[in-house]
């Protein structure tokens, strides 16, 4: 070892101290040499460390043979799957299939923070099929899951020692503003999907825009809304929350209620467990309406903020709106988001206080 390692000398079992008084652990493991810094002049803390490092050396060893980044990914996507909801297990999925792209056939193990750096390089500067770069927040969803993935490999397969993406940070990113049709363009875009005539179905698009409207649900919510979830003697409606895969129950407010009648009377025959829109989403459709009204397009979950908008502008607490989106936070979300909304109505109502005592 001397020979190799002129600027080391050996003061204990793997442990080695450097010229510059800093330790060192070298140990074999199946007949492969590691050498790993301790990063301290202590010798107390570095036979500390040497320990832990040892430590981590036998959990790794009793796997038995390296895995590959890949296959520790696949691991750690399925054993998320139970607890996630369908639509963020796509993305999860959507991100480990982009991690693999670049760390696929690499031993788990193996990965170092200079890789990560590497693949930090490469992710943020290639553009997109839309000619741009992957957004901060893309980023920092890739980075949080490679970080998960790591820490699986650590804590519950032991074929890591290390996390490689220790020290990397988050991107800054401001958040994009929430963009909701204002009441007039609301009114634009229904009355030009009901100019349509010629639609497959006639009428479907713009009643699945206004039901988004007026429920505020995603639009994954649509095929689960059928004539028996709305119990008109309680004045409320039962609709399922796809992202927590739970049901709620939502007001029937004087729109939605007339709205539903509407409805009804078109479909008169149907029965409790019919549908009450016939198509799953109207976003070909919608975005063709846009264009025909001169506005700015808007996609199905601008119409939940258009509820969450126009029910601040009414005065409606927030605690109040977050049981109407089906938040389980008692409205901080709901106020983080859309809490300008308020001030700026509060300034434009304040413009109405105009009473003074008489000048004397």
């Amino acid at each position: 070892m001397a020979k190799t390692e002129p600027d080391l000398t050996r003061v204990g079992e793997c442990l080695w101290r450097h010229q510059s008084r800093k330790y060192y652990a070298i140990v074999r493991v199946g007949g492969k040499q590691i050498k790993r810094s301790l990063k301290t002049t202590d010798l107390a803390l570095a036979k500390r460390n040497l320990r832990q490092f040892r430590e981590k050396i036998e959990r790794m060893g009793g796997r038995g043979q390296p895995m590959r980044f890949g296959e520790l990914a696949d691991l750690w996507l399925a054993s998320v799957k139970v607890r996630q909801a369908p639509d963020t297990y796509r993305t999860s999925k959507g991100i480990v299939d982009e991690l693999k792209r670049h760390f696929d056939v690499k031993e788990a193990g193996s990965i170092t923070l200079r890789d990560v750096d590497e693949w930090k390089s490469k992710r943020t500067s290639v553009l997109t099929r839309h000619g741009r770069t992957i957004s901060p927040r893309r980023y920092n969803y890739e980075l949080e899951t490679l970080r998960q993935i790591s820490r699986y490999g650590i804590e519950v397969i032991h074929c890591m020692m290390d996390d490689p993406t220790l020290g990397q940070k988050h991107q800054k990113h401001t958040p994009s503003k929430r963009l909701a049709p204002s009441k007039e363009e609301f009114q634009a875009i229904v009355d030009a999907l009901r100019s349509q005539p010629q639609a497959a179905l006639p009428g479907a698009a713009a009643d699945m825009v206004e039901l988004l409207a007026y429920t505020g649900v995603r639009v994954g919510s649509i095929p689960h809304m059928t004539w028996d979830c709305i119990d008109w003697s309680r004045k409320q409606m039962k609709l399922y929350n796809t992202k927590l895969r739970r049901w709620y129950h939502l007001p029937l407010f004087p729109a939605l209620k007339d709205f539903l009648k509407t409805v009804r009377k078109r479909m008169p025959e149907a029965e409790a467990t019919s549908r009450l829109i016939a198509i799953n989403d109207a976003k070909k459709a919608l975005g063709h309406a846009c264009d025909r009204a001169g506005i700015p397009h808007f996609t199905h979950h601008c119409l939940r903020h258009f509820l969450a908008t126009n029910a601040i502008e009414e005065g409606v607490d927030f605690k109040v709106i977050a049981g109407w989106l089906d938040h389980s936070d008692g409205g901080f979300l709901v106020a983080k988001t859309y809490g300008h909304l308020r001030a700026e109505h509060s300034a434009e109502m304040a413009k109405r206080m105009v009473f003074k005592a008489s000048s004397h």
